[in-house]
């Protein structure tokens, strides 16, 4: 897995999209987005960097308080099935991208 997703079990949350599953992770530092077409081995990963999590927030429409990890799991198959990449960059929050494929 690259340097963006650790490599840990349990996801925080699993969202699939037609051949697209996607796996929610996160640490103290960052949340993780890992993904990829079953049918095609396309693989992907975002990573958003925790001084981003009060843009992340205000998007989820949070609070001041609320735990940005388990309202962004909550929607995660919203945010997937809207792909997460453009949920992201049309709320303009700062992410890394990254494809092997």
């Amino acid at each position: 897995m690259s340097s963006l997703a650790p490599n840990y079990e349990p996801p925080d949350a699993t969202a699939n999209v037609g051949a697209c599953t996607s796996k929610l992770r996160h640490t103290d530092d960052a949340i993780y987005i890992a993904g990829w077409q079953n049918d095609s081995g396309y693989e992907y990963f975002i990573k958003v960097y925790r001084q981003h999590w009060p843009t992340l927030l205000q998007a989820l429409d949070g609070q001041t308080g609320d735990d940005v990890h388990a309202l962004f799991a909550a929607r995660f198959q919203e945010i997937a099935e809207a792909g997460e990449l453009s949920w992201l960059r049309s709320r303009h929050i700062p992410r890394e991208f990254f494809s092997p494929s």
